[in-house]
């Protein structure tokens, strides 16, 4: 048993060792990694930048942000190609675009309806209602 945990450890180091940087890429199919690593394996949210060295601490959206070179509050990547920016402006455009569009279907499919019988509304609310016709709570 024992001879199986070292043999496992030694298969880890020597992958950690033919590639030092694999253990701090997060095991993710979101495209910040591919040019982001963790800068520190116990603090998901610092993320450093392959081009230009940079250390964000405000997790992998942020680090995206800082790679398309968008929004003011984030230090703009000077070596990012044109490629890289429009590549990550789509990535971070998607989920706002997906919203955009979920709410205007929405507001589509509730602007076709037509409620049968809306006058009679008003009705049974005041019959629901705990008053008198004089304005007076009623006593029970």
């Amino acid at each position: 048993m024992a001879e199986t945990e070292s043999a496992a450890a030694d298969v880890a180091a020597v992958d950690v060792a033919a590639d030092p940087e694999s253990h701090l890429k997060r095991k993710s199919n979101d495209i910040g990694w591919q040019w982001g690593r963790l800068f520190d394996p116990n603090n998901y949210s610092k993320v450093k930048c392959l081009l230009c060295g940079h250390e964000s601490s405000g997790g992998i959206n942020r680090f995206k942000q800082h790679l398309a070179c968008e929004r003011t509050g984030v230090l703009h990547c000077p070596k990012a190609t044109p490629e890289i920016k429009q590549k990550y402006k789509e990535d971070l455009d998607r989920p706002r675009k997906k919203k955009r569009d979920k709410a205007q279907a929405e507001a589509d499919l509730r602007g076709g309806v037509v409620i049968a019988g809306r006058e009679g509304s008003e009705a049974e609310s005041k019959a629901g209602s705990s008053s008198t016709s004089d304005g007076s709570a009623a006593s029970s």
